[in-house]
């Protein structure tokens, strides 16, 4: 992609997130997106900041321009935030980062894992959590410490279950499309 297509697409999902807000039926997604296969995507909203919510899809089975609406959608009713929504007031002050998943794959040795390279995905007994790759670079984090909180922050396991062979890792890249940070 282009950095025309990565401002197309930040503004298809502003513009989806005002139509959600006024609840209008989003446009239609940027023609290159409609054709796009991805290994799923993530949309992140903050205001100066602070995450405002943060919701997103592994997929193999639909294109980028047919998953942003639903994770648009998403990401604007976060659960972590139902007591303080997100506003219609409050979209022009949102920063929009747009994270497009590659394949996702099954770790066998986790100290080839790079923090803020590779995302992971942790599951063990039907729980199941994901953290994105810049989540341990954003809060400083080693390897082992971002494993163990993505196993108890998001798969509700304890925070050693990663070490356990009965627990199954696996991995992702992105490519992140972000706005430009407000001034």
């Amino acid at each position: 992609m282009t950095p025309a297509d990565h401002a197309d697409l930040l503004r298809y999902v502003r513009r989806t997130a005002e139509a959600i807000l006024t609840r209008r039926a989003p446009e239609p997604s940027p023609d290159f997106a409609a054709t796009l296969p991805c290994g799923g995507a993530f949309v992140t909203l903050r205001r100066h900041g602070a995450l405002r919510g943060c919701m997103g899809r592994f997929t193999t089975d639909q294109t980028l321009g047919e998953i942003l609406p639903d994770i648009t959608s998403a990401a604007l009713a976060d659960p972590r935030f139902t007591r303080d929504p997100i506003t219609h007031a409050e979209l022009p002050d949102l920063h929009i980062e747009i994270s497009i998943l590659g394949v996702l794959e099954p770790v066998a040795d986790w100290t080839r894992l790079v923090v803020g390279r590779h995302g992971v995905v942790i599951a063990r007994e039907g729980r199941r959590g994901c953290f994105l790759p810049q989540v341990a670079a954003e809060r400083n984090w080693s390897l082992e410490t971002f494993l163990s909180e993505c196993c108890r922050q998001k798969a509700g396991l304890p925070a050693d279950a990663w070490r356990d062979p009965a627990t199954s890792i696996s991995a992702f890249e992105t490519t992140v499309i972000a706005e430009p940070e407000p001034a």
